[in-house]
């Protein structure tokens, strides 16, 4: 699974695509699987959870899972996300080094 943020940036409902933006970067979003009770809103941000697939040359986001997350501070939760997998890195070594011991 992947999750990504984005701004709405286009809708194409018939089609069941939207493209969001982050950071100068787009992609698009397959929302077939997704509830119609979404309310996708253009300018808005959203996170959304799911699989990476390539259709027909174009590479896009099945999601399963879609949150409007306005307001959300996303340098705070990058500086979050670093600290955990600074955490998870140092717990792993630190696992890895009692178990040669043990050996």
């Amino acid at each position: 699974s992947v999750r990504t943020f984005g701004t709405l940036t286009t809708t194409d409902f018939a089609k069941g695509r939207i493209g969001i933006e982050h950071e100068g970067n787009s992609l698009q979003i397959d929302t077939d699987l997704l509830s119609h009770d979404v309310g996708f809103k253009r300018g808005s941000l959203y996170m959304f959870i799911g699989e990476i697939v390539v259709q027909q040359g174009c590479v896009l986001l099945r999601a399963r899972i879609a949150r409007n997350v306005d307001g959300m501070d996303l340098d705070l939760f990058a500086t979050a996300l670093k600290l955990r997998r600074k955490f998870e890195d140092r717990l792993a070594k630190s696992v890895h080094e009692d178990a040669v011991m043990v050996d």
